[in-house]
């Protein structure tokens, strides 16, 4: 197989800080599991928080493009899809979030 996916379904009850998280973790997860494949990552949000909830926004609007697309050659989530042709396979450690 060239390519795998990835599923997540952020839950009505968590904030961006545990989404982000899960996601990074996932991307780690699989790069360990699977190393150097091409990732696809198909992301839903329970109910309407994915074009209304401020945490969703930021996580699509600014994480992902920022902090997970690089670990990715696709994201497919609620705000839009993104392509990525240069997958970045050395994943940090950990992830290390910041408020600005």
């Amino acid at each position: 197989m060239k390519n795998v996916s990835i599923y997540h379904t952020i839950k009505v009850n968590e904030d961006f800080n545990t989404a982000a998280n899960q996601l990074f973790e996932l991307i780690k997860a699989r790069q360990l599991r699977e190393p150097n494949k091409e990732r696809h990552l198909y992301l839903d949000i329970e109910g309407e928080r994915g074009s209304t909830d401020r945490d969703m926004l930021e996580l699509q609007s600014r994480f992902i493009p920022e902090m997970i697309v690089p670990y990715v050659t696709e994201i497919h989530m609620p705000l839009g899809n993104i392509k990525n042709k240069h997958q970045d396979n050395n994943l940090p450690e950990s992830l290390t979030i910041t408020e600005v």
